[in-house]
């Protein structure tokens, strides 16, 4: 166990802390608190199988976060930065993305079923075998994106 702190990326003042095993239980007990964790600094976090249902991550930068089978359902990731984040079989369902970088992002084998991706950056994002049934794509950046085998019924 040791003392874990999750910070703002623009201020650095500590947004949550606990003493934990892991980033991962941390971010899962600051979502059980209820804690808005906008702006939070978490580049590189590994963070799979994490159960973060409605979690409040506005702004957040989640740069190379591995967030394999997270599960995201419900989140705010507007405005975050994922690029590069492992979002492999997360669920995603009814999150929030709009204006999020995903740049180069792994969103394989996803449920985007009804996700706001109005205005975010997919530049490069991998979508293999991807679900995006209802999901909001307006003014998205897919450029050079892979939508190898997506599929869009409803």
């Amino acid at each position: 166990m040791r003392i874990i702190q999750i910070k703002n990326r623009w201020t650095g003042n500590v947004i949550f802390e606990a003493e934990v095993k892991s980033m991962r239980i941390c971010l899962e007990n600051a979502v059980k608190a209820g804690v808005d964790l906008t702006h939070a600094y978490l580049p590189r976090a590994s963070l799979s199988g994490a159960y973060l249902p409605r979690v409040i991550l506005s702004g957040a930068d989640l740069t190379g976060a591995d967030l394999y089978c997270a599960d995201l359902s419900h989140a705010n990731l507007s405005h975050a930065n994922l690029s590069r984040a492992n979002l492999s079989r997360a669920s995603l369902s009814h999150a929030d993305l709009s204006r999020a970088l995903l740049y180069h992002a792994n969103l394989s084998h996803v449920g985007l079923s009804r996700v706001t991706l109005s205005g975010a950056d997919l530049t490069g994002a991998r979508l293999y075998r991807t679900h995006i049934s209802r999901a909001d794509l307006s003014h998205a950046n897919l450029t050079k994106t892979q939508l190898s085998e997506v599929r869009g019924t409803q």
